[in-house]
């Protein structure tokens, strides 16, 4: 029997991640169906009420058991946003999404752990590449970032900063989804915030069924 995900969003900190507010993102979230946003800075909950999760920037790292239940979560049809940050703010969790990233079957997606970064501050726009995650989208602002490597780009503020790939999305800077820059008020990135969500029923699951074997293994997904 196929397993059903829930009609929510989590957004998730784990331990020293970035818990600033996401009103902007929750009330687009909302706005497209989704039946509420929750947030988090401890264990990950049971997700099968939710069928988008973001992990912001978690400064100590994820857990062994939490990338198990990301990536169990993901191959059901759950849809990952993962945001890493500034370099020498987060060299950590942008380490240990890479990590998960492997885990989950995209070792060619990558956070920067070292090296070049984007300028900080709240001001940088970035540009969109033509993708159904930017849609209608002109600009994408975002503050001080690490860069992406890999996968589709959707967006480029003098390099990669976001990108996608399957059923994952991957972001440098977590300033492009929360509250946190007066500058964002008018925001243009909300439009990226809708798509984000009407993609989640956009990709087909990596394991339709949830028994833990991928489809292309499985004689009955």
């Amino acid at each position: 029997q196929a397993q059903e995900l829930g009609n929510r969003a989590l957004v998730y900190c784990g331990q020293g991640g970035v818990c600033s507010a996401t009103t902007r993102l929750n009330a687009a979230l909302i706005e497209e169906g989704a039946d509420g946003v929750d947030r988090t800075t401890s264990e990950l909950p049971d997700l099968e009420n939710y069928r988008l999760l973001f992990v912001m920037a978690p400064r100590l790292g994820l857990t062994t058991e939490g990338r198990a239940a990301l990536v169990q979560w993901h191959n059901a049809g759950g849809l990952l946003v993962l945001v890493g940050e500034f370099v020498d703010w987060a060299r950590e969790a942008n380490r240990s999404l890479n990590t998960l990233l492997g885990e989950l079957g995209y070792p060619e997606l990558s956070l920067g752990t070292s090296g070049r970064t984007i300028a900080e501050g709240c001001n940088n726009r970035g540009q969109v590449n033509q993708h159904p995650l930017t849609e209608g989208v002109e600009v994408v602002k975002v503050a001080g970032a690490t860069l992406t490597s890999g996968g589709d780009v959707l967006v480029t503020s003098g390099a990669d900063i976001a990108t996608t790939q399957g059923r994952v999305v991957l972001a440098g800077d977590t300033n492009m989804f929360t509250d946190s820059c007066d500058a964002f008020l008018n925001d243009e990135n909300i439009r990226f915030f809708r798509n984000l969500w009407n993609w989640t029923g956009g990709v087909e699951p990596m394991d339709r069924d949830g028994d833990g074997v991928g489809n292309e293994g499985d004689n009955c997904p």
